[in-house]
């Protein structure tokens, strides 16, 4: 059974939409399989319909192998294992950097800064990243062998130009409450 509703409550930008939270098929996506998942995992607990599995920016550009803009050591060595907690829960929420070309935290944008250095900005330190993840990239996508179930649902962050936190410390869940969603439908969503 699915996740009954889940608030999302969004905090650093004036109109409340640091994120967007998307089905699936919203999101521009196609469920897919993905690796085969790790055998003989044990949770320790049977998620319930109130449990969610946060899957955290498993995306082509923070891959090793191959290598993307921004890899972590490996990282695509965690793909099974998070294939078998997807099949455990029935509520699966993927996050997704998904930052417009030019974005304040590229070291592109200042001029004699390379990525990793830092610079102060009116809410304070700033570490420059290389540019990674932008909006409708290769390295912006889930990754090809993360099993994405159709119930699933993808919180995209970091989607303004200018300064704003893409971090999941920018937002705090509730799983009773509702979820108001997205620049385009402006609505009130539930999960179910």
């Amino acid at each position: 059974m699915p996740c009954k509703r889940m608030t999302l409550h969004c905090v650093g930008d004036d109109d409340g939409a640091a994120s967007a939270l998307l089905s699936v098929a919203e999101a521009g996506m196609t469920p897919q399989v993905g690796a085969a998942p790790a055998a003989g995992l044990a949770l320790g607990f049977t998620p319930g319909a109130q449990d969610c599995l946060l899957v955290i920016d498993v995306q082509n550009d923070f891959m090793d192998s191959p290598p993307g803009a921004l890899p972590v050591p490996g990282g695509a060595d965690i793909l099974p294992l998070v294939n078998a907690l997807v099949a455990q829960f029935a509520c699966v929420v993927y996050t997704q950097d998904w930052h417009p070309a030019g974005h304040s935290s590229f070291a592109s944008q200042h001029a004699g800064k390379a990525p990793y250095d830092e610079v102060q900005t009116a809410y304070g330190a700033q570490t420059l990243w290389p540019d990674h993840c932008v909006q409708g990239s290769a390295g912006a996508r889930l990754h090809a062998e993360l099993a994405v179930p159709e119930r699933a649902h993808v919180l995209r962050k970091g989607f303004r130009p200018g300064p704003s936190n893409s971090t999941l410390s920018s937002l705090t869940y509730h799983l009773d409450g509702q979820l108001p969603v997205g620049s385009r439908t402006k609505q009130v969503f539930k999960l179910s």
